[in-house]
């Protein structure tokens, strides 16, 4: 697994499982409270959980809501900031939204926290090598299938 530079915001991948259960980009996205649809291609799909980690606007009590991003140069990747998936390609193959901000328990001291998580939700059908990651409007990152199994962190100076 390739490691990358540490800074203030992160993305965390995780891989959840190998079932459809989220939507992709010919889907409306689920209403709330309902169950998302399967994806209409017949081809295998796998879950990828994630989150955005950002630094907080002010501090806040580790695992309440809503935390908000720091208002520079954090803002966009909040509640509601786009994560789309793109195929090699470049076609956009998953869409999710980040959902609401809770502060994060940092260092296991779970007091005062100045750090958001934002998490998402994405099905990504199987058959490619990678898979592009894009958050908000920064630059999408590639990662292979394999480290999408894996625990990922990106760093906005890598999108």
């Amino acid at each position: 697994m390739r490691r990358l530079a540490t800074s203030t915001a992160t993305v965390v991948l995780l891989t959840a499982c190998s079932s459809p259960g989220g939507y992709s980009l010919t889907q409306a996205p689920p209403k709330a409270g309902a169950p998302p649809p399967p994806l209409s291609s017949t081809a295998a799909a796998f879950t990828v959980i994630g989150q955005v980690e950002v630094p907080a606007e002010t501090p806040g009590r580790a695992g309440s809501s809503p935390c908000l991003p720091d208002n520079d140069p954090y803002d966009e990747l909040g509640r509601g900031a786009a994560v789309t998936v793109l195929d090699p390609g470049g076609q956009a193959i998953a869409l999710d939204r980040l959902g609401q901000g809770v502060y994060l328990d940092v260092g296991g001291r779970r007091t005062q926290s100045v750090r958001c998580g934002f998490r998402f939700r994405l099905d990504l059908p199987e058959g490619e090598q990678s898979y592009d990651v894009e958050v908000g409007s920064r630059v999408p990152v590639r990662y292979t299938r394999d480290e999408l199994d894996q625990k990922l962190s990106l760093s906005p100076g890598d999108f």
